[in-house]
């Protein structure tokens, strides 16, 4: 989960560009639904992409498939989806995850196809656009967060603690964070990814020679508890500001450490340990 700086690309422009280029095949088609086009991206625009605010056209197939037909094989015109698609490589605005290398359509293309080639409606993420599916509003109108628009991005959001016996998490928000759109973001889209099983495979390596996960620890010293969590602050401070995110999973995984107090026990006797006897 990441706040973005919305591109910058004139769309309107380039939907009338496309509409004018004879050498385009489905150049007429866009035509054709240019009025309608334009309103559409500036609903979009009015309301940030609110899915409880922006309805699809009921256009018919043509204009779908070639909007879709653009979008699979962009015109030069269109560079601005290979880079949007570029414009995050090392966290996923949607999910926090650390590689994005896809884009996904807040509003998708199944049920939105209006905005296919919109720029403010194509997100940089990972393979967490192909597990959301199309639910876009819970029943009391919460909805997914935009990277674009939403600034509560930009507050430490995500943590995790533990059920029973480790490596069994759940995913939690940070203490006052009490926002709807945030639990349904969370609910839709990062529960779909694999960050449990992430995070298990992280606390049970941490559990193992915790040096390895916080490497901000010196594994060759004797620390106290105070260190362990002045270590773990540091690693995560270290990921915020070079992943750009309060939530990349590396700064969720920390953050969710340090409420641990059995974890952080564990951990400390574990490090001293292996300082004291070496590896087993």
């Amino acid at each position: 989960m990441k706040s973005l700086a919305p591109p910058l690309v004139n769309d309107l422009q380039l939907l009338h560009g496309m509409a004018r280029n004879t050498r385009l095949g489905h150049f007429q088609i866009i035509g054709n639904f240019l009025n309608q086009l334009t309103d559409q991206y500036q609903l979009f625009i009015r309301h940030n992409g609110s899915p409880a605010l922006c309805m699809a056209l009921q256009t018919g197939t043509n204009l779908e498939e070639a909007l879709r037909y653009y979008y699979d094989n962009p015109p030069l015109a269109l560079h601005h989806i290979q880079t949007i698609r570029e414009s995050s490589p090392r966290v996923c605005p949607m999910c926090g995850s650390l590689k994005s290398w896809n884009i996904d359509h807040y509003l998708p293309q199944s049920t939105h196809p209006d905005w296919s080639l919109f720029s403010l409606n194509l997100i940089p993420s990972c393979d967490c656009n192909l597990k959301r599916g199309n639910r876009l509003i819970g029943p009391g109108n919460e909805r997914i967060l935009h990277p674009y628009f939403d600034l509560i991005l930009n507050q430490r959001l995500l943590s995790w603690n533990s059920v029973g016996i480790y490596p069994n998490i759940n995913l939690t928000l940070v203490n006052l964070v009490r926002n709807p759109d945030v639990q349904f973001h969370i609910d839709e889209i990062i529960m779909n990814t694999n960050i449990l099983g992430w995070l298990a495979d992280k606390i049970g390596s941490f559990v193992r020679c915790p040096s390895d996960e916080i490497i901000t620890l010196n594994p060759n010293q004797t620390i106290t508890a105070r260190d362990l969590e002045n270590a773990i602050n540091d690693l995560r401070m270290r990921k915020d500001h070079s992943l750009g995110s309060l939530n990349n999973w590396e700064s969720v995984f920390c953050t969710g450490l340090l409420g641990d107090a059995q974890l952080l026990n564990i951990g400390l006797a574990r490090h001293n340990f292996i300082q004291a006897n070496g590896y087993p």
